[in-house]
């Protein structure tokens, strides 16, 4: 079975609910609207060793995170191995075979995936299960992790002290970690290490409400932290303030479940996005807390171009140009046949960019990175696809300014300022 036709039976698989799902204006009139125009040059999925007819089942890619080198990615998958995408060679050679369980980087309960922001062979990934955060080293041959965290400090992790991970992030320069758990017993944590020491710095656990299920630092500033939870809140921290309560400098309320945050730090001031579990997005500048804009899943159906907005799904929000300074929005059509890039306009209206091209069309995204030195996209999807996605030569010239740069996901820059907040630890 070659690869289009092991495509459209997954497609098949996975498709349990029919979704109506139209495009509301001809071929034509979209492809103009949508001035940039991506082809598929590439595509292949991972599976667990291949010449066993019995385990050729495709991992799907859950998890994406770019490396420092920004010609790999760092891929978590549904059955929690970790492994590593080179894409700069084409991927349609074979079928990218992963090891065996014995023999390779799994975690258990796989949460979060992140990339260090300063080593290309150096990641992170979390779990729901464990409580850990674990820290792998591409160089070492081994399937265990070199370092790991636990909320639990020094003590033995254990069913009772055992603290769910769902989210966490990064400093810039890779100097501290922080990580958002689950509600347990009443109380919800922000958890705060020093990468350098794995100790426990302290945690803060009065902000939300709900499980944490989103948290970044700002690209430039480690002491810039929000963090976002199921109780629909925003909370963003200064982290040099002592304690919790003077940490926090604005709450802002997303009347909904949040799944994603994003920085963007190439507007006139600093802004944050949230997509929320409904599919909406919501947009608020940092430094005065005022809200910037709010688009529904309607408003992203009718920039899509899109019949249905109950198909409507947000994927990611992305920095735009710097001569923009705007957010831009990845998102998709729960029908599986389209994925389109659109973009906030300085009038804050959100309009058509990139829409991605091919015979056969792309299934749900899950999840996706730009490559923004090469103005490439790779993307996940729900049938385990991988595909790299290159601009075509029908797109139209960008009309911006002249030192605008391609979009790209908020870069991530070193610092060496910190101050920790709390230090009591919990039980």
């Amino acid at each position: 079975m070659d690869l289009e036709e092991e495509t459209k039976r997954m497609t098949r698989r996975v498709k349990k609910i029919q979704i109506s799902d139209n495009d509301t204006e001809e071929v034509g009139a979209i492809n103009g609207a949508f001035f940039e125009h991506f082809t598929s040059t590439s595509s292949n999925y991972f599976q667990i060793s291949p010449e066993k007819k019995k385990s050729n089942r495709r991992q799907v890619v859950i998890h994406s995170d770019i490396f420092t080198n920004r010609s790999s990615i760092l891929c978590g998958l549904d059955n929690s191995h970790l492994t590593v995408l080179d894409i700069s060679q084409d991927l349609s050679s074979e079928v990218i075979g992963l090891p065996q369980q014995s023999s390779a980087r799994r975690h258990h309960g796989l949460s979060c995936a992140r990339c260090s922001k300063v080593s290309p062979a150096v990641f992170y990934s979390s779990s729901s299960e464990d409580g850990r955060i674990n820290v792998w080293d591409g160089r070492v041959n081994s399937v265990k992790p070199v370092q790991f965290f636990s909320g639990s400090g020094d003590q033995i992790v254990t069913i009772e002290n055992k603290k769910p991970i769902l989210n966490f992030d990064v400093s810039p320069g890779d100097q501290f970690l922080c990580a958002g758990t689950e509600l347990m017993d009443e109380d919800c944590y922000l958890f705060f290490w020093d990468l350098r020491s794995s100790k426990l710095l302290g945690a803060y656990w009065e902000s939300h409400s709900d499980d944490i299920t989103a948290v970044k630092f700002h690209p430039s500033k480690p002491n810039s932290l929000i963090s976002g939870g199921t109780d629909g809140i925003l909370n963003l921290y200064n982290l040099l303030e002592p304690t919790e309560d003077d940490a926090l400098l604005f709450s802002f309320n997303s009347e909904s479940s949040v799944e994603k945050i994003s920085w963007n730090s190439g507007a006139s001031s600093d802004q944050v996005a949230c997509i929320t579990h409904t599919n909406d997005m919501k947009v608020w500048d940092v430094t005065s807390g005022d809200a910037v804009v709010h688009f529904s899943r309607t408003a992203v159906a009718g920039a899509m171009m899109r019949s249905n907005p109950d198909a409507v799904h947000l994927n990611e929000c992305y920095e735009t140009p710097k001569g923009n300074g705007k957010f831009g929005l990845l998102a998709c059509s729960l029908s599986g046949e389209c994925a389109r890039f659109l973009q906030v306009t300085d009038k804050n209206e959100l309009k058509p960019r990139a829409i991605f091209l091919n015979d056969s069309p792309p299934s749900v995204i899950q999840t996706a990175e730009y490559m923004s030195n090469e103005n490439r996209w790779i993307t996940f999807d729900e049938t385990g696809l991988i595909r790299i996605w290159s601009l075509d030569s029908s797109s139209k010239p960008i009309v911006q300014n002249s030192d605008a740069r391609q979009l790209s996901k908020i870069t991530e820059k070193r610092s060496t300022r910190f101050k920790p907040y709390s230090t009591e630890k919990p039980n």
